[in-house]
């Protein structure tokens, strides 16, 4: 059992490292408009404090799934299940690189980050890559490969490691289950 509250705490900070890293990348990206509108090194850093606690929220969310796979695997002890939080790790990460390396690319025409209204240009997805410019997007390709392989690398090496239950208790389960929906649900 404390193994995967171990589990659940190292991915809990794993999410909150991703999300400052990314919040990272994009005031590096954009640090000659901090500086032409000399913004203060304090000014952006609180970029990363009020942040906080919609990173924690998201990372609960983001939680949820593995919380469900641990459950279940606390209850049948089966690799296959364990192996379920590596790929919805993978995925997760895909999916939340994808949409802040897009939000560097366009910011630069649009502005301002992404929203629902570019929701819009998925039906026509070349718009979008017309925004940028060619060295800009190969550069931001190259920046989410870079960011997925260090960061799933880092998953794999120290958050996801395989565990194996000494035994199951299936009162440890449910009282995990209801715990930790408890704590994702920030009730």
């Amino acid at each position: 059992m404390r193994n995967i509250i171990v589990s659940l705490v190292r991915q809990f900070l794993f999410w909150l490292l991703v999300f400052a890293i990314a919040r990272a990348t994009f005031l590096v990206f954009y640090k000659h408009l901090l500086v032409s509108e000399q913004i203060e090194l304090g000014e952006v850093l609180k970029a990363f404090w009020f942040a906080f606690p919609l990173d924690i929220s998201t990372a609960c969310y983001l939680l949820l799934v593995p919380l469900l796979i641990l459950f279940f695997y606390s209850l049948f002890n089966k690799y296959w299940i364990f192996l379920l939080t590596k790929i919805y790790t993978a995925l997760a990460l895909i999916v939340y690189l994808l949409i802040t390396t897009a939000e560097i690319g366009i910011y630069a025409e649009w502005k301002t980050k992404l929203h629902y209204k570019a929701l819009n240009y998925l039906s026509n997805p070349d718009e979008v890559y017309n925004s940028a410019s060619t060295s800009t997007f190969f550069i931001l390709v190259i920046v989410f490969i870079l960011q997925f392989s260090v960061g799933y690398y880092f998953y794999l090496k120290v958050v996801g490691k395989y565990f194996v239950l000494q035994s199951r208790h299936i009162f440890y389960s449910v009282v995990l289950l209801f715990f930790g929906a408890d704590f994702v649900s920030g009730d």
